[in-house]
């Protein structure tokens, strides 16, 4: 479903924050979207939530 949606859009932007690789669940979302981008990657390597993040910051290509 997530691969079906995400080729219909220009920007998949991912944000899920530090605990997205639990069951290594954020490999296989990542491996499935297509157009995938991210605002900031945190210490783990994970897309950073934006709560916490400033409002300036541009998505960038995976």
């Amino acid at each position: 479903m997530l691969a079906d949606y995400s080729s219909k859009v220009d920007k998949v932007v991912c944000a899920w924050g530090n605990n997205g690789s639990y069951q290594g669940r954020s490999k296989e979302v990542l491996d499935a979207l297509k157009n995938k981008f991210y605002i900031k990657l945190n210490a783990s390597g994970e897309p950073a939530h934006p709560l916490f993040l400033k409002g300036d910051l541009k998505p960038q290509k995976f």
